[in-house]
C-alpha cells in the first residue's frame, strides 16, 4: 500500500517522503478553503481534485505495482490531472458520487447561474475537472468498482460509454466479527439508530418525525447524541458513542431492527454490519441501501421520504419479530458482503 501516512510499520506499507507530507498537508488545507469559499452553505464533504504529491510518473515506475487500486485521491494525495496520466491498470473502488460531478460527493445540487466572481470560478472548476474526467474515462487501463448499483445508473446516465468497464463490488465485511450475540431481554423491544442528531444527511430530523407515527411501544436507541425524550409511543435513549466494535456489536445484535433514515448513502456500513449480526433493516429506498434490504428477507424498503410509512415498516418488523430474518440476514451478508465474497470478486476482475 502507497499511503500518505501510516500508523504502522510494515513492509508491505510505502509512505510518501517527509517532504511530500508536508505538501500533502499544504493541498489538504488548501483545498478546504477553495471548497468552502466556492459553496459555503454546503455541508457536505467536498473536494477540488485539483491537487496533489504522487505523479504519474512516479506510479508508472514503481516495478513492484501491477495494478493501482484506489478507494480515493484525497485531499493532496493524487490530482485527477495527473490520475488521468497513469499507464498501468488503475481499478477505481467508487465508495460516492464524486466522480460523476462536481465537488460534493453525494451529488448535491447548488445554484451557479448568478455572475458573481465565486459563481465564475466554480463554474470554470466545474469545467476543467470534468475535462480531466473524460480524459481519465477514456483511459481503456481504468477500471470503476462503485460499490452499489446505484452509483453505476448514475455513472451510466452521464457517461453511458463505460458501461463495459463498471463492475460492483460491495464494500468488504468481516462476518467473523459481526455475527450474531444471544440478546440481552429488555423491557421494551429496542430499535438502533447509529447516525447522531448533527448531519442532516443521516435523516434524524425525519427518524424524529417518523415516531410520531409509531402504534407500538418501543425504545429508540439513538447512538450519537445525549437526548431523552419520548414522543407518543417511542421512548428515545440517547447516547454519546460506542467504544468498542465487541460493544458495537452487542448493541446491534440486542436491537430487534436498526433504522437508516438517511437522504443519501452509498453503501452504508452500517446496514451491512446489523444484518450479519442477523438483525434486520428498515430504510428509505436511496443509495446503496437498495442492494442491502431485500424485502421480507433483509428488512424493508420504504419510499424516500415517507416518515408514516416508515414508523409502519418498523411496527411490522416489529410484529413479525427478529427471529423471521435472523437467519436470512446472517445468509444474506455472507454471501454477499464476506470477505471471501469480495475478494473472489476482485480476483476475477484482474
Amino acid at each position: 500500500m502507497l499511503v500518505a501516512r501510516s500508523a504502522i510499520k510494515e513492509d508491505k506499507i510505502l509512505e510518501i517522503s517527509k517532504l511530500r507530507k508536508v505538501q500533502s498537508l499544504f493541498y489538504s488545507r488548501l483545498d478546504h478553503q477553495i471548497c468552502k469559499y466556492l459553496l459555503p452553505m454546503s455541508k457536505e464533504w467536498k473536494t477540488s481534485g485539483l491537487f496533489g504529491v504522487v505523479s504519474a510518473r512516479y506510479l508508472n515506475q514503481l516495478s513492484n505495482f501491477d495494478v493501482i487500486n484506489i478507494h480515493w485521491i484525497g485531499h493532496g494525495l493524487i490530482s485527477l490531472n495527473q490520475l488521468a496520466k497513469v499507464k498501468k491498470k488503475v481499478i477505481w473502488t467508487l465508495h460516492d458520487e464524486w466522480v460523476i460531478g462536481g465537488i460534493t460527493h453525494y451529488g448535491e445540487r447548488f445554484e451557479i447561474n448568478k455572475s458573481t466572481l465565486r459563481t465564475k470560478i466554480l463554474r470554470f472548476l466545474l469545467t476543467y475537472t470534468e475535462q480531466k474526467r473524460l480524459q481519465l474515462f477514456n483511459n481503456l487501463n481504468l477500471q470503476l468498482v462503485p460499490v452499489s448499483s446505484d452509483i453505476k445508473n448514475k455513472l451510466l446516465v452521464k457517461y453511458p460509454h463505460l458501461e463495459a468497464r463498471i463492475k460492483v463490488i460491495p464494500n468488504a465485511l468481516d462476518t467473523s466479527v459481526f455475527y450474531p450475540l444471544a440478546q440481552i431481554k429488555a423491557d421494551l423491544p429496542t430499535v438502533l439508530f447509529l447516525g447522531g442528531t448533527s448531519d442532516p444527511r443521516k435523516g434524524w430530523d425525519l427518524l424524529r418525525e417518523s415516531c410520531f407515527h409509531a402504534r407500538l411501544k418501543y425504545k429508540l436507541l439513538l447512538v450519537g447524541s445525549s437526548l431523552q425524550e419520548k414522543i407518543g409511543n417511542v421512548q428515545i435513549s440517547g447516547i454519546s458513542r460506542i467504544t468498542s466494535i465487541y460493544l458495537l456489536q452487542q448493541t446491534i445484535s440486542n436491537a430487534i431492527v436498526l433504522v437508516v433514515p438517511s437522504r443519501a448513502e452509498a453503501l452504508p456500513q452500517v446496514a451491512t454490519e446489523a444484518i450479519s449480526c442477523g438483525t434486520p433493516v428498515v430504510a428509505f429506498g436511496v443509495g446503496g441501501l437498495t442492494d442491502i434490504i431485500k424485502e421480507n428477507v433483509t428488512g424493508k424498503i420504504v419510499k424516500p421520504f415517507d416518515t408514516k410509512e416508515f414508523a409502519h415498516a418498523i411496527d411490522k418488523v416489529l410484529m413479525q419479530g427478529k427471529s423471521f430474518y435472523s437467519d436470512k440476514c446472517r445468509l444474506f451478508a455472507i454471501k454477499t458482503f464476506s470477505f471471501e465474497s469480495v475478494a473472489l470478486q476482485y480476483q476475477n476482475l484482474l
